[in-house]
Formats: structure tokens, sequence, C-alpha cells
């Protein structure tokens, strides 16, 4: 009997599957890599023979269960493992969801280790993507530089083979597992024990049934596998643009915040900075707009064939649900995005109203040098003493120079406020990244579930992520003070 498993981890960014294959060939030799076409339309690569080994349902050796775990890596940033557990007799255990996620024994490649397969699994990728050289390669980057951002991104793009998407103006990398609640069973089991016809759902007729969560396989195995990887794929995808989405809508409504703070905020050069921020905003959004696009209309051309009528309506109608949701807070953040922008553009106007009262200024300040020029008289006129030659003179070479001294002096004074008035804002928003680092270390060193080296794999890279964030809190404070 063999008993098969899925779940996926979707990371917000494009793959480089050509340098993936490469690695994992550098990494891992005895790993057999393939090229892959889900339903002939995904491309992919296959990784066979990623890791086997036995389980151990408690610490009797004899309750030992071989396993053999598989793994798929597609450009659109979903890794999906496949895990086929050998067991001599069925069990309700292999079919419970708490399997993937609840601590359990392992002894593969020789080596023994008490953990999830979740993070087990994972783990072979998080090496080889090479998350945690990430952070140590960003220390030398300023985040006040104006090119800060794609600094960061070029080095997660050369260490770890990702074209991540931007969150706003930030770099937005996220990991995401997914655990698929259904089961296939193929071999000797063709269906659950002592059940009616009216118990199962048929899928395909005379040869897959379906029962709660668990599908019965009676026919060669890999032709069923192929239907079910296409549907992981489908529901993984769509998951992870909507989570994408979501931290979009976190995004624009902490900006809205800010905004809303600073509206009665008089200096241009906020305003100006604030309207290149959110143009920026709108391309990195249009990057990820046009890419879900693309990939949604990929993934709408594969036909799903052999299914009965009900299940096919099914699975399409589960499909279009979840398109048309997404198309649906893509259109929602276009619209906040247009939002926010409106304030700055109602700024705008404002300038320009301000910027023709201070010509009128100007020009009022001609029209009283122009009744000075009596005092050209006095300069040139015989019998006026030499001292009043002076004053006049000096009258009417300082009104000028005073007049334009002072208005550079309110420029400077509003536009060092306004900047520091920018990089208290930032400084907020990094207190708060940094306290959520502490808080996710000190979860993570008190959480007994996970095994030492994992655990010590994941605090070298959050304690490398505060290192990070207290670098850049410390040029953001540094250049407050030269403010």
């Amino acid at each position: 009997m063999r008993i098969y498993r899925y779940f996926s981890v979707a990371i917000s960014g494009i793959i480089d599957i050509t340098e993936l294959t490469r690695k994992v060939g550098e990494m891992y030799p005895e790993v057999q890599t393939a090229s892959v076409k889900l339903n002939q339309h995904i491309e992919g690569v296959q990784l066979s023979g990623l890791s086997q080994g036995v389980l151990l349902q408690n610490e009797d050796e004899d309750s030992e269960v071989e396993f053999h775990l598989n793994a798929f890596a597609f450009p659109s940033g979903i890794v999906m493992f496949e895990i086929c557990f050998e067991p001599e007799e069925y069990s309700d255990r292999f079919t419970s969801l708490n399997l993937l996620s609840e601590k359990i024994v392992i002894v593969a490649d020789g080596e023994r280790s008490e953990e999830s397969l979740l993070r087990y699994s994972w783990m072979f990728f998080f090496r080889i993507m090479q998350y945690a050289d990430i952070l140590p390669r960003m220390k030398d980057i300023n985040i006040l530089d104006e090119n800060a951002q794609m600094e960061i991104h070029k080095a997660i793009r050369d260490t770890s083979m990702l074209e991540t998407y931007f969150l706003g103006n930030d770099v937005h990398l996220l990991l995401e597992p997914r655990l698929d609640v259904s089961s296939i069973i193929c071999g000797e089991q063709s269906g659950p024990p002592g059940a009616s016809d009216a118990e199962h759902i048929t899928v395909i007729r005379g040869k897959v049934i379906k029962s709660d969560n668990v599908y019965y396989c009676s026919i060669e195995e890999q032709d069923f596998l192929e239907f079910y990887r296409v549907l992981v794929y489908r529901r993984s995808l769509t998951d992870l643009y909507m989570s994408i989405l979501i931290k979009w809508m976190e995004k624009i409504k902490i900006e809205a915040k800010l905004i809303k703070k600073n509206l009665n905020e008089k200096n241009r050069i906020y305003w100006n900075k604030l309207k290149n921020r959110i143009e920026v905003w709108d391309l990195n959004y249009l990057d990820f707009y046009t890419t879900t696009v693309s990939m949604l209309h990929q993934v709408e051309e594969i036909s799903i064939q052999g299914l009965v009528d009900e299940c096919a309506e099914e699975y399409r109608v589960d499909f279009n649900r979840r398109k048309a949701s997404l198309h649906l807070n893509m259109e929602h953040v276009k619209y906040a995005l247009s939002n926010i922008a409106t304030p700055g553009e109602v700024h705008d106007e404002q300038i320009l109203q301000q910027a023709t009262e201070k010509g009128n200024e100007r020009i009022m300040l001609l029209s009283f040098l122009a009744m000075s020029i009596p005092l050209l008289g006095a300069l040139l006129a015989p019998g006026i003493s030499v001292m009043t030659k002076i004053t006049a003179a000096l009258i009417l070479f300082l009104m000028p120079v005073i007049y334009f001294y002072i208005r550079k002096y309110h420029h400077r004074r509003d536009h060092r406020r306004s900047n520091r008035l920018y990089f208290l804002n930032m400084r907020q928003a990094h207190v708060a990244d940094i306290s959520k680092a502490r808080s996710q270390i000190n979860f993570i060193e008190t959480d007994s579930e996970r095994n030492a080296e994992s655990k010590e794999e994941i605090l070298v890279l959050l304690r490398e992520s505060l290192s990070f964030a207290e670098k850049q809190l410390n040029d953001i404070d540094q250049e407050i003070e030269r403010l």
C-alpha cells in the first residue's frame, strides 16, 4: 500500500529554475533532477529522492514506516512536496492533517531527527536557496540610499535565485506553507471499509473514488498523481497571490494613516517625496499585477481530462471562484492606490496656488524697488551729503539681499523640518519591526516542538534580521541628528 500526502510552500518571487537545478546538483548530487510539465503547460523541475528512510510512529522500532520525499519547484514561486508512505497496514494516522505538522521521529539518510515532516522537508530548500546568507549581504547597504531597495532586491536575487516582488517600495519576501488536507491511497485498499455508494464520490468512473478527504485509486497511480498535482498547484498559486494582495492592503492602510496624520503639513518637500513614493508603488504593483494576470491565464489553460462531470464541474467552480476573488482584490488594491495618491494631487494644486501668490509677492517687491528709484536721484544729485548718498546706496543694495536671504532661510528650515518628520515616521516603522523580530526570537527559543538543529538555523536567520533592522534604525537616527 502507498499513501501520498502533499504540502506546498509559496514564495513571493520568481524562481530561477535553471540556477536552482545547478545548485541542487552541487549541494545534493544524490538527488535526481528532471524537467517536468504539469498537464503539458506548467514548466518546472522535479527533485526525486530528496530524502528516504523510515518514520517511527512511536519509540518502538517495530512501528517504523518507510517513506520517500520528492519535490517539484516552479518559476511562479510554488514549491510542492510529495511524501509517499508505504505502511504494511492502513491507519487513520496517515490521512490525518496533523501527521505533517506534528513532531515525529525521522530516520533518514543515516541521521535521526525529531521534528515535523513539514519542517524537515522545507529545510532542504532553506539550505539550497541560502536564505541564511541573504541578510549578511545586506549589512553594507544604507537603507537611506535612494538605490537601497534595488540593492536589496539584487542581493536576494544573487543569493537565492529569487526575483522578489516589491510591496510598496520595499522588497517583499514571503514564505507561506500550505498543508493539503487530502490523501491518496493506492494499492490494496480500493475504498473506505464498509462504505456504501452513497458515502463516497466517484472522481474517475471505475478507477478513483473519494470519501471525506481521502482518494482511493485503483488505476496506475502516476496518472492520478499528475492530475492531483495540478489541483495542489492551482490552489497554492491563488493562495499566494491572495496573501500578497492582503499585504498590499495592509501597507496602504499604514501609509494612509501617516498621510492623514500629516495632512496639515505645508512644506512641499514632504508632498514631493510622497508623490514620488506613490508613483514607485504604482509601478511596483503594476509589475505584480501583470505577473498575476499572466500566471492565472497559464493555469486557466490547464484542462483536466477523464473526470466525471460532477467532479469536473466542482473543480471548475472552485477555480473560477478563486480567480474571481483574486481579480476583485486586485481591483481593490488599484482603487486604494488611486485614493492614496489623491492627497498629493490635491496638494499639487495648492502648491500651484502658492507659487502664484509668491509670484505676486515678487512683483510687489519689484514695484517697491521701482518706487525707490528716487533714491538713485539722491545718489547723483549735487548738494547732498556723502553720508546720505551712502545710506541710500546701502538701502538699494540690501533690500533685495535681505528679501532673498529670508526666503532662503525659510526654505531650508521647512526642508529640514519635513525631512525630520519623514525620518521619524520611518523610525517608528523600524522600531515596530525590531520589536516583532525580538518576539519571534523569544518564541523560537522557547519552542520545544523544534529539534535543536532546525531551531538554531532559524534563530541565526532571525538574529541576522534583527541585526540588520537595528543597523537601519541606527542609520535613521544618525540622519535625524544631522538635521
